[in-house]
């Protein structure tokens, strides 16, 4: 045979194999078809679903998907422009009532609907006797290719099986019937108990308003801020105490007739409001608190979430609500974490010199040395934090004259952070960070302790380099 026709058959053999490998790897396993076959619906999947409408008789219930695609619109448009990942929600809708609805209960109808399996196929029925006519039930699933309906009849003597039948179609099934007691679950048992929504690194900005107090907390750079009524670096800490008490915010109880007006409640006015603004959200989360109900353990407050008057254990939200803005600033004398510095240069009354990161190890002035005894040095100035946070004229008075020391911190990016350090007075020592217009009052020992983490610093002996292949040096 000649090479270019031997080519030509090698290059429609591999096209066949890859033509083949691909087609049938989509293809359905011989237990995938016999499941398939099984099932109500074949062809769809819980993520297909955007809305589910019950029907019992009285106002539907529905279950929407927040960001779903219009009821037959093209699929590969729905995925080109699929939600973000906070309009995965879905919301409870039976009016009046318009709330966030709990995702597992949700998916766990989904799952019971969509995975419904044909135990036998009804001959010969009377659709009336069967509850089908009509249907003790109406079951409508939107998706981006239209909606499916099902009809739900009587449970089936002797079984533990309903009678179903899918809307326009002449067969008659008989299916596990435990969906049933998910369809008829109060509308108000649909909500989500966890009342805050999204999660914590969506949040942009929080609004703290209680009695006199009322205080702006951002992000800036994923790090907490102080907007209002003061600007400085807000306590980790602290703000990481808030977020946590905000995603674990819970309802006791969902109130859906207030047993007294509002303001019997706390609640007009509210005794402090917090309103959260969450990242591509133009409507912010907001919580008013109100009168506490009860007494010890089982004391509870009133609340106004979004709007649904609800009663919660909120012990950190109502602290968090009477701090005073001074109360936010940040004691730490730098936000950086030990990882993350990669040089120090260091400047003192005793020199100067400059401590780099090399890899696993770290040089002084590009010689390397022990590593532990600038882990020390990193661990006291990560640990260091302020007995109180000056401001003013106050803290002008406390910095003058020259530091003692002062150390560039630089981590990866090239963001930077100068600390400042003045010889200690009375029962402290002035501390500076650059970015921030305060006087940070640290421990009188801080200032000697730090001269002993340099003074190792300087005083470590070079590492001798091993040749090459020799063994190293243990340490």
């Amino acid at each position: 045979m000649k090479p270019r026709a031997l080519l030509v058959l090698l290059l429609l053999v591999g096209g066949l194999f890859a033509f083949v490998w691909f087609y049938e790897r989509k293809l359905p396993t011989t237990a995938e078809r016999e499941s398939n076959e099984k099932k109500v619906w074949s062809d769809l999947k819980s993520e297909d679903v955007r809305e589910v409408k019950v029907e019992r008789g009285g106002p539907p219930l529905r279950l929407v998907r927040q960001g779903a695609a219009a009821p037959g619109a093209d699929r590969k448009a729905a995925e080109d422009t699929a939600p973000p990942a906070v309009e995965s929600e879905w919301r409870v809708v039976a009016p009046p009532l318009d709330a966030r609805a709990d995702r597992d209960a949700v998916d766990g109808l989904l799952s019971s609907l969509t995975g419904l399996e044909k135990a036998r196929t009804l001959e010969k029925v009377d659709r009336a006797a069967l509850g089908l006519r009509p249907p003790q039930a109406r079951v409508t699933l939107l998706t981006a290719k239209g909606e499916r309906v099902l009809e739900v009849g009587r449970d089936i003597p002797a079984s533990d099986q309903r009678a179903v039948a899918v809307a326009g179609q002449a067969d008659v099934y008989a299916v596990d019937g435990s969906f049933w007691a998910q369809l008829t679950r109060p509308a108000g048992d649909w909500r989500s108990k966890q009342l805050f929504p999204g999660a914590q690194d969506e949040v942009e900005r929080i609004t703290l308003t209680g009695g006199a107090n009322r205080v702006v907390l951002a992000k800036r750079a994923e790090q907490p801020w102080i907007e209002a009524p003061i600007a400085d670096r807000a306590d980790n800490d602290r703000f990481g105490d808030l977020m946590t008490a905000l995603a674990s915010l819970a309802a006791v109880e969902f109130v859906d007739r207030p047993p007294q007006p509002l303001a019997m409640l706390g609640l007009a006015p509210p005794q402090g409001t917090i309103e959260v603004v969450r990242k591509g959200q133009t409507k912010p989360f907001t919580i008013a608190l109100g009168a506490t109900k009860g007494e010890g353990e089982q004391a509870v407050r009133w609340a106004l979430v979004d709007q649904q008057l609800v009663t919660v254990k909120a012990p950190p939200l109502g602290e968090a609500l009477q701090r005073a803005p001074a109360d936010w600033r940040s004691r730490a004398w730098t936000d950086l974490a030990v990882y993350e510095v990669d040089r120090i240069d260091v400047t003192s009354h005793t020199g100067s010199f400059v401590l780099t990161r090399a890899d696993a190890d770290w040089k002084r002035d590009g010689v390397k040395i022990f590593y532990g005894t600038i882990s020390d040095l990193l661990a006291a100035l990560s640990d260091a934090r302020a007995t109180k946070v000056v401001a003013g004229a106050d803290a002008a008075a406390m910095t003058k004259g020259a530091p003692a020391f002062t150390l560039k911190l630089t981590a990866g990016g090239g963001r930077t952070q100068t600390l400042q350090l003045w010889p200690a007075a009375g029962d402290g020592a002035a501390a500076r960070t650059s970015s921030r217009d305060v006087v940070l009052v640290m421990p009188a020992a801080l200032p000697q302790d730090l001269a002993g983490k340099l003074a190792a610093v300087r005083g470590a002996k070079p590492m001798v380099e091993a040749a090459p292949g020799a063994t190293p040096a243990k340490r």
